[in-house]
This record gives C-alpha cells, structure tokens and sequence, in this order.
C-alpha cells in the first residue's frame, strides 16, 4: 500500500486536483478521486485563504467517505471549529460575541471571512455540518508511521487519547471545551499537535511577519539537533532580510528549548517552507515536511510513502501554477 500524504492546502482546490491525477488518482462516476493500492492522507488545513474552499472540502470529504483517504485537523480546522462552537450556559449576561469558544471580534471575523464567504455564517445549515465534519477529524494518525499537522510529541498524543473514552485521536466535546483554558494540559497539547512549539527571542528582539504582526517568539526545528543561532534554528520563519541576518549572529541556546526526537516517520506541515532550486528533502531520516511554498507561484506537495522504505527525496510529487497564471 503506498500512502500519499499531502500538504496544506488552502482551498486551492484547483492545485489538488493537479497533485490527485499526477498520484494516478482518476474520478469515478460519482466524481470521487480514487485509486488502486493507494491511500490519500491530507495534513490538515484545507480551507482559508483561497478561492475553492468549498471544493476541495468536497474533494477531500468524498475520499475520505469511500475510504479512499484519511485527514486530520490542522489548526484552520480547528479555529474553525473554536469560532463556531458556542461555551456552555448562553444565557450568561456577556455580550454575545464572547459566547463563541474564540471571540468574534474585527480580527477573528476577518480571518475567518473567506471561509464564511463560501459556507456562509455561522448558524447556516453548511456551515454548521461542516463544522460538525471537521470535528470527527483526528488531530494525528499513529500507524507504524505517523502524521500530525505541526509536531509530533508522545506525551501530547497521549493526553488527546486519555480525553477520549474511545482512545481514539480526535477531540470530544470536553476535550474542546478543556482545550480554551490556557493552563490545561489539553490546551498545551492541542497548541504543540496542530501549531508547534515556540521559543522566544530574546529581550529586545522581534520581528513583523508577513502579515504586518509583530512577533517576540520563532517556530523551531522540534526535532532536534544543535543550532549555533535563531536563523539556524527557526522554521518557516518569514521576515525581513535585515532581521534574518539580525537573527543569524543571534546565539542560541539549545539547552533551553524541548526537542521532540521521533522514533519512526513523521509526516507534517503547517511550516510553508521555501522550496529550494533543488526541491524538497527529508529534513532527517524520520522527518519530513510536506508544506511547501514559492514566492513565484502557488506549489502543492505530497510525500509517496510506503512503509518500511527509507525517506527518500525521490518519493516528492509537486505541482505549481505561477502567479501570472490562474487558478
């Protein structure tokens, strides 16, 4: 059986099926993506910032249905599923954009302003089943090797499984409600899972990112290694050029930040990481990323993996479509 994990996607529902037919996957009558001796499993974050969200939640759900794929939440999802989740007791005398597990205010509705676009509100009848899809989703997949959207750490796996009745990896209505109370161990388990782990910079240091926020913490290499300094160690970190050369003769301190060394394959993304002139590669022999981007054009990566095989730089598959071109 060959597993073809797959990056972001971002409702680019175009790009998917691209990367879907070059896999050798083909429409059947239904319309359902398929294939022989071939399993799809999607990373997470299939919706936000594109045009064919709806689609490619289409496209991805139909797979799934006819067991022809697996998916598992990515932290879009899951502030999806915080944005449209009303707290316990509504009739608290709070104003009602607090009764949502994520406030709705001008930033909050903003980001979720193309989802909404094509689902509709909140309380609309597709909204609602798909929030109600994407909380089936397990926030990892555990089989022989493993696939998580951001970083891979036993203990947080076991902390999602112990909230489970079933043992299972997805989140249960207490689980997502434990998770808003930031000094849960559910909280911090669902943060290092579906968005990684951060260190921060130190003090008087700090960075706008691509979207204009300033920043006094950087995404890092869970997986181990030693970094002489903050560029060396970073991921997917996007900044100026001056701050990049600020960070690398910025020492950094390995002894301070927790490493997460995976034992067997790991598969994730989140990270869009910059493709290289000579593509993607496993950043170890267990780990591999499969979220990567282009400043030229819009990329979408998967990961041939077939278990007991070493990674290999060979089993990537992208398709890219230049941004003076259309989607």
């Amino acid at each position: 059986m060959l597993y073809d994990i797959i990056g972001d996607i971002h409702g680019r529902a175009t790009l998917l099926e691209m990367l879907l037919k070059k896999l050798g996957y083909h429409r059947s009558l239904n319309g359902t993506f398929v294939s022989r001796n071939r399993t799809a499993v999607f990373i997470g974050d299939l919706i936000d910032r594109g045009p064919e969200q709806l689609e490619t939640v289409k496209i991805v759900r139909r797979m799934c249905d006819e067991g022809m794929a697996q998916c598992i939440m990515g932290n879009h999802e899951y502030n999806a599923v915080r944005y449209a989740t009303a707290i316990a007791n509504p009739e608290a005398e709070v104003p009602s954009y607090r009764l949502f597990l994520q406030v709705h205010n001008k930033t909050n509705n903003w980001c979720h302003e193309t989802f909404m676009k094509e689902f509709g509100p909140v309380e609309a009848p597709l909204h609602q089943e798909t929030i109600n899809w994407f909380k089936t989703l397990p926030l990892f997949i555990d089989n022989g090797f493993k696939c998580v959207h951001a970083c891979w750490d036993e203990k947080a796996a076991r902390i999602i499984r112990e909230y489970n009745s079933q043992g299972e990896a997805n989140l249960t209505s207490e689980s997502l409600y434990e998770a808003h109370f930031k000094d849960s161990p559910m909280f911090h388990a669902v943060k290092i899972l579906i968005k990684g782990p951060e260190t921060p910079l130190p003090y008087g240091v700090s960075y706008k990112d691509g979207a204009g926020i300033r920043r006094h913490v950087i995404r890092y290499k869970w997986w181990g290694g030693h970094y002489s300094n903050y560029l060396d160690a970073s991921l997917g970190l996007n900044c100026s050029q001056d701050m990049r050369r600020e960070l690398s003769v910025t020492p950094f301190d390995n002894n301070k930040t927790v490493f997460y060394t995976p034992d067997c394959p790991v598969f994730f993304g989140h990270y869009w990481v910059e493709c290289g002139n000579k593509g993607p590669v496993p950043f170890t022999k267990n780990v591999v990323c499969v979220d990567y981007g282009r400043q030229s054009g819009e990329v979408l990566t998967a990961y041939i993996h077939e278990k007991g095989h070493k990674l290999s730089s060979d089993r990537f598959v992208q398709v890219y479509i230049p941004h003076h071109a259309t989607l």
